[in-house]
């Protein structure tokens, strides 16, 4: 197992900055950084899912 595309990073980022947000509101109550890490969790998280249907898209398309 391992990473297999880049796809696959993104959704490590998208985990690693919801994490962030939960972290930086659980410390200080820090609305504003942990709700920039939401968005970010989130903007990314959507372009990892776009690559990975992306990257089906085309698997599918191919013909050995």
């Amino acid at each position: 197992m391992g990473i297999k595309s880049s796809s696959d990073i993104f959704f490590i980022m998208s985990v690693a900055a919801v994490l962030m947000a939960v972290i930086s509101w659980a410390v200080e109550s820090m609305w504003l950084a942990s709700t920039q890490w939401l968005l970010v969790g989130i903007m990314v998280g959507v372009w990892g899912l776009y690559l990975r249907l992306r990257d089906m898209h085309e698997g599918s398309g191919k013909k050995k």
